[in-house]
């Protein structure tokens, strides 16, 4: 069997990913029942990563498990060799971010975003709600967030174009950091 990817976001891998689970929930009980709590344990504790991984990345591979049933582990987009000796530099991402929006759960996909065209999310602060100096898309107060990345060549392009498509960001400003502070 070749490596099944599920992806959270397709309609036909999510009735395989509840399968999964189901089965996993299976044998949590069939190890509970035979009083085997070791393998119960362990099984619960796969089961629970298996649930961190598609929460965060989305994305999950099961492989068999030379016979033995199967493995899950959260998928990797494979690197390419001129990307892996790309040298980071530091930015400044500075967002308004619009005040009636979910802040938290914006920034989150960002940072996601951030993350899967390579690079690191360094620091995130919220400065919270404020006034703005004048009204942008109708709205007079704005939630102040910034965030230190680390990017690789080209990615400030990307992000730019990601976040000239969010409606819930009002404004952005993304600047190199000075190497020198």
């Amino acid at each position: 069997m070749e490596n099944v990817i599920y992806d959270s976001n397709n309609d036909l891998s999510i009735g395989f990913y509840e399968d999964l689970v189901r089965g996993y929930k299976d044998i949590i009980k069939d190890f509970l029942d035979k009083e085997d709590y070791e393998n119960a344990k362990s099984c619960t504790n796969e089961l629970d990563d298996i649930t961190k991984w598609k929460d965060y990345t989305g994305l999950l591979v099961l492989s068999e498990n030379n016979g033995m049933g199967f493995t899950c582990k959260p998928y990797e987009q494979p690197k390419k060799e001129e990307e892996e000796d790309k040298p980071m530099k530091e930015f400044e991402l500075t967002l308004l971010m619009n005040a009636g929006c979910d802040v938290h759960v914006e920034v989150d996909e960002i940072e996601k975003f951030i993350v899967s065209v390579g690079g690191r999310v360094k620091e995130r602060r919220d400065d919270g709600v404020k006034t703005l100096a004048y009204e942008i898309n109708g709205n007079k107060r704005a939630n102040y967030y910034y965030l230190t990345v680390e990017l690789p060549e080209g990615t400030p392009a990307k992000i730019s174009s990601k976040l000239n498509l969010n409606d819930k960001a009002l404004r952005y400003l993304l600047i190199r950091k000075d190497p020198r502070s």
